[in-house]
């Protein structure tokens, strides 16, 4: 765990979050380049993954929007109060782990759809492209790991709330067993009456009552201190 804005993060979620990061700032950096001389002059030029001059350019950014998704998902998840998702076919660790896979295949395309340099330049994919495509293999690893282990954000919903068909109590209804100590059951007989004869008066003749005649204290018949009778 990770403590961020006050909060837990599982090390996993901060993995998807910061390589999503990663990803997105590098986007804006050189993707492809290429360099040589031109008429007796160098020449040297640079593209982002949004530059539309480039063929193939839907591919770049299509994974990039990917990759900022799940992490902003992910964020969303950690930091956003109450928030709830709508029930899933497919458990939502799975899509987040395939949409970050997803997004490496489309970096491989967009490599590979780059044009050919002319005679005389050299160039290709640069060091964006590059980090780009390491960043998304480290989000697809992250998201597996949530997904193996059933950890992260992703597989265990913020509290309260969470979403409905996750395992979760509805929204606004408080969890069984609310305001009892976690783990224990009241004890038996709480709440309930008294057994019958609690707090009732005792029998009679019980405590309290004169003890019988010739009992103890009373002075005993033809006792001490009395004459003799006449024989």
């Amino acid at each position: 765990m990770v403590q961020i804005g006050g909060r837990n993060v599982a090390t996993n979620d901060v993995g998807v979050i910061a390589a999503g990061a990663v990803a997105f700032i590098f986007s804006f950096l050189s993707w492809f380049s290429v360099k040589g001389d031109f008429f007796g002059s160098s020449y040297s030029d640079s593209a982002s993954v949004w530059n539309t001059d480039l063929g193939g350019w839907f591919w770049g950014w299509l994974a990039i929007l990917l990759l900022l998704a799940v992490a902003g998902l992910t964020a969303a998840l950690t930091f956003v109060a109450n928030l709830r998702l709508p029930t899933l076919p497919v458990p939502l660790p799975m899509i987040m782990a395939g949409a970050s896979g997803l997004a490496v295949l489309l970096i491989l395309i967009r490599w590979i759809a780059y044009p050919s340099i002319p005679d005389g330049f050299e160039g290709g994919a640069s060091y964006g492209l590059f980090i780009g495509l390491i960043a998304a293999i480290a989000q697809t690893a992250f998201g597996v790991l949530n997904l193996r282990s059933g950890s992260g954000v992703a597989g265990q919903p913020p509290q309260p709330g969470g979403w409905p068909g996750q395992g979760q109590p509805p929204y606004g209804q408080p969890p069984a067993g609310y305001g009892q100590p976690y783990g224990q059951q009241p004890p038996a007989g709480y709440g309930q009456q008294p057994p019958a004869g609690y707090g009732q008066q005792p029998p009679a003749g019980g405590y309290g009552q004169q003890p019988p005649t010739g009992g103890y204290g009373q002075p005993p018949q033809g006792g001490y201190g009395q004459p003799p009778s006449d024989r």
